[in-house]
């Protein structure tokens, strides 16, 4: 009986899974129909929304309220960078990662992009972002894709890897974590965590 009685429900109100992601659907809605207004921001336009993201949030503006429109601006810097523009899955992937949630993506699906998103709320909360690869070789090829998109929004891009400046002697890891956003492997961020 008990288990009938949770298949009508599930019936009516859907399953967990589904209310969340009709709530991350509605999400993605709202930041694509700020797209038109994104449009219309010339180039300096577009990189002072950083700064006015910043004292929007440190004057104690709600994050809920204010994320379609950062997301709406890092899709927007995207497509005029890169030819790149965030698809709706790719919106909803943004939102679960800066929930602090994993969002299961298949080779291909964008994945490099949809850290961006998440990266970029973070940063306009004045947070220091590190993105981890796998492997120097995705280090680098991520930090430089990503390097055009973030500095047509003020943003500073740099990464770390195993054989640049092991043990910091050079300083170039110091101003790869200058930056806003770092991209590295967990090994040497993990290893530079352990020496300093």
């Amino acid at each position: 009986m008990q288990e009938s009685l949770s298949n009508v429900f599930k019936k009516i109100f859907g399953s967990r899974n589904d209310r969340i992601l009709k709530k991350l659907s509605r999400f993605a809605d709202s930041v694509e129909a700020l797209e038109p207004a994104a449009l219309e921001l010339s180039d300096e336009a577009l990189k002072a929304k950083t700064q006015e993201f910043r004292d929007r949030i440190a004057g104690g503006e709600n994050l809920e309220a204010i994320m379609p429109e950062v997301f709406s601006i890092i899709r927007e810097a995207s497509r005029r960078a890169k030819n790149h523009r965030h698809f709706h899955c790719q919106l909803i992937g943004g939102r679960v990662l800066y929930e602090g949630n994993v969002a299961e993506m298949r080779t291909g699906e964008g994945k490099t992009i949809v850290c961006h998103l998440a990266a970029y709320m973070r940063v306009c909360q004045g947070m220091k972002v590190h993105i981890v690869t796998v492997n120097d070789y995705l280090v680098e090829r991520d930090a430089e894709f990503a390097r055009p998109i973030f500095e047509m929004l003020g943003v500073s891009v740099g990464y770390i890897q195993s054989q640049v400046d092991p043990g910091g002697r050079e300083g170039i890891r110091q101003q790869a974590y200058g930056c806003d956003i770092t991209y590295g492997t967990n090994s040497e961020f993990g290893f530079d965590y352990l020496r300093d």
